[in-house]
This record gives C-alpha cells, structure tokens and sequence, in this order.
C-alpha cells in the first residue's frame, strides 16, 4: 500500500515538473528572440532576418530554421500556415494546465490523422494503378506521384 502512494505522489511530481517546467531565471541571460537575433547577427544576415519578420512576422520556428542558411520558401509557407492556425503549445502547456493537455492531445489527434489521410490516399493511387510485388502500395503511390511531377516538370520546361 505505502508503494502504491509513493508511486503516486512520484507520478505527480514528475509531471507537474514536465508539464510546468522549471526555471532558475537569471536576469543577466539573453532571451531567446535576443539569442536568434545576435545568431543573425555572427552571420550576418541581419537583412535576411529584418526579411523574414516582414514577411512571416516573429514566428520563432521560422527563424530558427534560417539561422545559418536560407530554407525553402515552401517550407516557410508551410511552417508559417501550421504554426498560425495551432496555438502556441509551449506557452500553452506551461500557463493553463488541464487546458494545455487538452490542446497537445488534439494537436496530435490532427496530425495523426492527417498523416494516415495522406498515407491512405497514397496507397489508394498505388493500388490502383499497379505495383510491383513486395513494394507497399504506399511507396508505389510516392513512387507515381514522383514521376508524374517529374513529367510535369519537363513538359513546363519544353513549353517555356
């Protein structure tokens, strides 16, 4: 019985800890927009980052991601859209408890079912349209949908 409690307390412990954090906050420290900001600074890009939050504004993935070299636009766009829709886990997690855990449990409900939609759909179109036997009809799918855009873009490229 005495375990059983010890186990408890333990358990609620630890998580109070992994969900609120600990902090020994020193006021001499840089803060992390501060951080990213001299990071652009040592490699000067500083007009790169003046870019980037014109365009995308303070989203901190962003630009942790351009820090020492320039991204993919699409990806930027990506990450811009998700991260403007989804609200700040982080901060979430940390101020409003039973809430926050509400949030990260639909968060990853979303992106689990929208990575078994995609998987689906790719499984669909390499079922269909034929595979080879022992290759998974969700390889097959990325496989067609590779050489289609791979035709697409030679067909673009002899048309302008």
């Amino acid at each position: 019985m005495k375990i059983k409690i010890i186990q408890l307390i333990l358990v609620l412990i630890i998580g109070s800890i992994f969900f609120s954090g600990c902090s020994s906050k020193d006021s001499n420290k840089q803060s992390f927009e501060e951080r990213i900001w001299q990071t652009y600074s040592d490699n000067g890009r500083l007009d790169k980052y003046n870019q980037l939050i014109q365009d995308y504004g303070e989203n901190k993935v962003i630009l942790l991601l351009n820090e020492e070299e320039d991204s993919w636009w699409i990806t930027n766009f990506t990450l811009w859209t998700v991260f403007s829709i989804l609200p700040d886990i982080p901060d979430i997690l940390a101020g409003s408890g039973v809430l926050g855990i509400f949030y990260l449990i639909a968060w990853w409900t979303g992106v689990t079912l929208a990575g078994g939609g995609i998987l689906a759909v790719l499984a669909a179109i390499g079922g269909s349209l034929g595979g080879i036997p022992g290759i998974p009809p969700a390889i097959m799918g990325i496989i067609y949908f590779g050489v289609m855009f791979a035709m697409l873009s030679k067909l673009f490229g002899l048309l302008f």
